[in-house]
């Protein structure tokens, strides 16, 4: 039995808004997970259940009816059924957001195969959701408080191995077992294993331990973070102290009309236009409203940038980050000694894709931790966080080292466009980098090889360049 396009499509955006609706609860208490709370005269500890679903301000239960993702916003005029209170525009954003990306990855891998191998491809799609879902979330996190939780993008790198066991699925990695690039591979991921069994025992040395001053000020920024962003209920020193809703920073009538426009723009593209074209026109609207919902925040963040480039600049960065200099030289070491040894690999057939899994993970987070050393020794300051070093590898885990490499030239230029916007605004202009590395990496996952194919015919026109061509298992 197969079912039409708009109807698959349709089931999509509406698992994409609801997951939306989730993720708005993840973004806002998984930075303050455990802390005490009082909700209605019972406390407890916060916990992605516990409070329930209530207004920031009253504290009312959010009946079930005004519950249904971006509908439920409309419905209320973006104010509390109770005490009429303004409710913050990030959530029905979010909520559209995730919706149009979930549309958009369906759409694409629709586009590319037959109804039937949409199902044969269950595995790689449902990895590209999780994948969209869970780095949206870590962006959103990362925006408030300058912190990326690791179990974020540990969730995907472990879900992006599973997956591989299915062997091949189109769009997702693969890397063949016979060159020089696989034992490079291997001989990466097991120096990687030893540097943490390294760091374990003591015989590597850990970073920033010995540093108080950097410590205090982490600690500092963290307090910041839980008290410009917490969950509007109740603080650990204080369980009667209301604390302010999630991102009430102004204008929302206009990102409001934004995200209603870009909608409208995407139905167009699947009236009008070609599966591929919408797919593109539904990616980027989602990432552009999940985007405006969470980057703009208020005016006390001022306090937590200035506190992050304080932080930035503590004494004996250089010392600090040559200790993990150490550690990266580890798996470099393995991964070199590996690529020159007679290694033969065995024929499993799950063996390429999760070869190549492995191999976008140690890229993608190769990349982001060498800019990051050499960045710090060069500066006398932290170019960039260290949690951008496992959110880069989940994003080479799922788009493989090729796309991850791409990914990370990407970043930049969409962070510089929003710098210019903050600068042309007279807003702070210290950027969290981890929503541009979340950004690059959905839109390679994507839109990856049109990107490397314009690339090579503009750059080298007279070179041929062969796009290489994800099959189904059965497909000729």
């Amino acid at each position: 039995m197969e079912f039409p396009f708009w109807l698959l499509a349709t089931f999509l955006f509406l698992l994409g808004a609801c997951i939306g609706s989730f993720l708005n609860v993840v973004i806002w208490r998984i930075p303050h997970y455990g802390q005490p709370v009082t909700f209605q005269g019972k406390v407890g500890r916060l916990s992605l259940n516990f409070p329930p679903s209530h207004c920031p301000h009253c504290q009312m239960p959010i009946p079930w009816r005004y519950n249904v993702p971006v509908i439920g916003y409309l419905i209320l005029r973006g104010r509390c059924g109770q005490c009429r209170e303004p409710i913050s525009a990030r959530y029905p954003l979010v909520e559209l957001g995730t919706g149009l990306i979930f549309l958009a990855i369906f759409t694409q891998q629709y586009a590319a195969n037959t109804h039937g191998a949409v199902l044969w491809g269950a595995p790689g799609m449902i990895l590209k959701e999780i994948f969209a879902a869970v780095m949206l979330a870590t962006a959103a996190i990362d925006a408030d408080t300058f912190q990326i939780p690791l179990i974020m993008p540990q969730m995907v790198m472990a879900v992006a191995i599973a997956v591989s066991f299915f062997g091949m699925q189109p769009g997702l990695p693969h890397l063949s077992t016979d060159g020089w690039m696989a034992r490079s591979t291997w001989g990466g991921t097991f120096g990687l294993l030893a540097a943490f069994v390294g760091l374990k025992v003591g015989v590597v040395p850990r970073s920033f331990i010995e540093m108080p001053g950097a410590t205090a000020a982490a600690s500092e920024v963290t307090r910041m973070a839980k008290a410009e962003t917490a969950d509007p209920v109740t603080s650990s020193e204080d369980c009667g102290a209301a604390i302010s809703p999630p991102n009430a920073a102004g204008g929302r009538r206009g990102r409001l009309i934004f995200a209603g426009a870009a909608a409208a723009i995407t139905a167009a593209a699947f009236v009008m236009a070609h599966l591929a074209a919408a797919a593109i026109a539904s990616l980027m609207a989602g990432l552009l409203v999940f985007l405006v919902g969470v980057l703009p925040q208020p005016d006390a963040s001022i306090e937590l940038s200035q506190e992050v480039m304080n932080d930035s600049r503590e004494p004996d960065i250089r010392r600090e980050v040559s200790k993990e200099l150490l550690f990266f030289l580890i798996p470099c070491a393995g991964a070199v000694i590996a690529a020159l040894l007679p290694i033969h690999f065995p024929r499993w057939f799950f063996l390429p894709s999760l070869t190549g899994v492995m191999a976008g993970l140690l890229t993608g987070g190769g990349l982001i931790w060498i800019t990051r050393i050499l960045g710090s020794l060069a500066l006398g300051r932290l170019a960039m966080g260290l949690g951008d070093v496992p959110l880069m590898a989940a994003v080479g885990a799922v788009v493989g080292a090729t796309h991850a490499i791409l990914a990370f030239f990407l970043a930049p230029f969409a962070a510089l466009i929003w710098a210019i916007f903050l600068i042309i605004r007279r807003r702070p202009n210290v950027l969290p980098y981890g929503p541009w590395l979340v950004a690059a990496g959905i839109i390679v996952l994507l839109a990856g090889q049109p990107i490397l194919n314009l690339y090579f015919r503009t750059v080298m026109p007279s070179r041929p360049h062969t796009t290489r061509v994800y099959r189904w298992p059965g497909e000729r």
